[in-house]
């Protein structure tokens, strides 16, 4: 399970303003001006730490690289408190079983021999982490709390100031991994509405972002996917332009790879949605 970011409750009826679901660099500029606004005053945030929820379509690939691999995935959620210190307690549980991704994968699991599945207990367990030890990052180095609330506010300074925790100084970043790391940020990090202007105006300046048209969250709610590609794989952020607020993030593959065996181009392999509380 990863952890991520929040939002609260949200459709596409919002400010009729709003740009249309084709038009990335409108809706990004929008977003833009509605967080610097300050429009994206979320429950569950405070100097003191932040609260939220993740649920998660969690895969797992069994037997890859073999002639019998195939797809799971399973559904669970995170309850997470992070203090300003960085501490943080974290509850998490599956919400249900694993499932077969596609009828294919079945089939492939009973050419295997019909191999014991991993668990999915609905058990909840928490996990208590030290001061200075949560991440607000899914990836790459430690971004705490403090860290967190002190990052720049201009385009370029926040595009740097995430990259040197994504990468060592002077390697290629894909877009796509900064993509996926500005919507953790957007979703559950401690930003002042500067930064998180700064963030949807970085995300507009990424060479490969595109509209995806309307998408929907794990918890049905409505907003517009905004993507970014490589040849093997597209992360997507589903935004509510009008809260400034991202909904959620979500990975599918583009390529047909031995590492998500029996999945189809453009099939779901991950899903995290945020929700503050």
């Amino acid at each position: 399970m990863i952890t991520g970011c929040g939002s609260q409750t949200s459709s596409l009826k919002g400010d009729r303003r709003e740009p249309p679901a084709t038009n990335a660099q409108a809706m990004l500029r929008y977003a833009t001006t509605q967080a610097a606004a300050g429009r994206a005053d979320f429950a569950g945030s405070s100097n003191a730490g932040v609260r939220f929820r993740v649920l998660e379509r969690s895969g797992a690939f069994m037997n890859a690289g073999s002639p019998h691999a195939f797809a799971l995935f399973a559904p669970s959620e995170l309850m997470v408190t992070v203090s300003s210190a960085s501490s943080a307690r974290v509850t998490g549980r599956f919400t249900g079983p694993w499932r077969f991704a596609t009828t294919f994968a079945r089939q492939q699991w009973q050419a295997a021999g019909s191999p014991r599945l991993p668990s999915a207990r609905m058990t909840t367990h928490s996990v208590t982490r030290p001061a200075d030890t949560y991440s607000f990052l899914p990836v790459g180095t430690k971004m705490t709390f403090e860290e967190a609330q002190q990052l720049p506010t201009t385009t370029t300074e926040i595009r740097q100031a995430v990259e040197a925790h994504l990468s060592r100084s002077g390697n290629y970043l894909p877009p796509e991994l900064l993509l996926r790391a500005y919507g953790y940020l957007l979703g559950v990090a401690p930003l002042r509405a500067a930064t998180r202007a700064a963030i949807f105006s970085s995300i507009a300046s990424l060479p490969t972002v595109k509209a995806r048209g309307v998408g929907h969250d794990l918890l049905g709610r409505s907003g517009y996917l905004i993507s970014a590609d490589d040849p093997y794989e597209r992360i997507e952020l589903l935004l509510d332009p009008s809260h400034a607020e991202v909904l959620a993030v979500q990975q599918r593959v583009l390529t047909p790879q031995a590492i998500y065996p029996g999945l189809a181009s453009g099939s779901l392999v991950t899903s995290t949605t945020f929700v503050r509380r």
